[in-house]
């Protein structure tokens, strides 16, 4: 009876063991099974996570390039009215200029009056908002339609609108000089008509060349452009 007892309890021994390895093999397999739910569960995750970056990755690309884009036209369209008013310059410098003037424009570098105060937004040479260019004249905040006054004496070549430069109004003075106005409201000179110094030429607008009011100002001595603080009269 011993003997049958002893075997009994080793069976049940056994049986229990191989219970347990059971329950614990399949514990580790629900485990395994568990680890790899987490892990497909990260994967995709993170999967997701990159498909949501390279989709804002191309959206960035996507916006800068049409930035550039818009940038490249802006830089064109500026370079292709740069052009206009350089060939309108040099078209216009074959006129001659028989008015005699007190003082020879040469003569007149520092004494020039402005040809409306205010405060200056763009000076000569400044680099513009895109590409390499830069401004050719001066940029004068001007509330609008404010009067615009000639620097000097001279006659009116130009008077009309110049894509780039809105309402343009253009001087010429002795020893081929020129004044431009620029970004005006209305002109109130036409073309053939002699003015004087300091004698109103135009209102100050905000067409053109600046979306905000203001005046457009260039000085050019045989189409080329110069630093028209040079030849201003120096304010405190």
């Amino acid at each position: 009876y011993h003997y049958f007892h002893q075997a009994r309890l080793q069976h049940l021994e056994t049986i229990t063991s191989s219970l347990q390895t059971i329950a614990d093999q399949q514990t580790r397999h629900q485990q395994q099974q568990q680890r790899q739910k987490d892990l497909l569960t990260q994967q995709q995750q993170q999967r997701k996570h990159l498909l949501a970056q390279q989709h804002e990755q191309l959206n960035q690309a996507s916006a800068l390039q049409e930035q550039f884009l818009h940038r490249q036209q802006r830089l064109d369209y500026l370079e292709q009215q740069a052009v206009k008013l350089q060939q309108l310059i040099d078209s216009l410098s074959h006129h001659d200029n028989d008015r005699s003037e007190t003082l020879p424009f040469s003569q007149l570098k520092g004494q020039l009056p402005w040809p409306y105060i205010g405060k200056l937004i763009q000076r000569f040479g400044d680099l513009r908002q895109v590409g390499k260019l830069r401004w050719q004249g001066l940029v004068i905040a001007a509330p609008l339609k404010q009067t615009i006054h000639a620097v000097a004496d001279g006659h009116i070549v130009f008077s009309e609108w110049l894509p780039g430069f809105g309402l343009l109004l253009i001087i010429e003075h002795s020893d081929k000089y020129m004044t431009l106005y620029g970004n005006n409201h209305s002109l109130l000179k036409s073309v053939g008509e002699s003015v004087s110094r300091g004698e109103a030429v135009a209102l100050s607008g905000q067409q053109g060349i600046k979306a905000s009011p203001g005046l457009y100002f260039e000085l050019r001595h045989k189409g080329k452009p110069l630093d028209p603080i040079q030849w201003l009269i120096q304010h405190d």
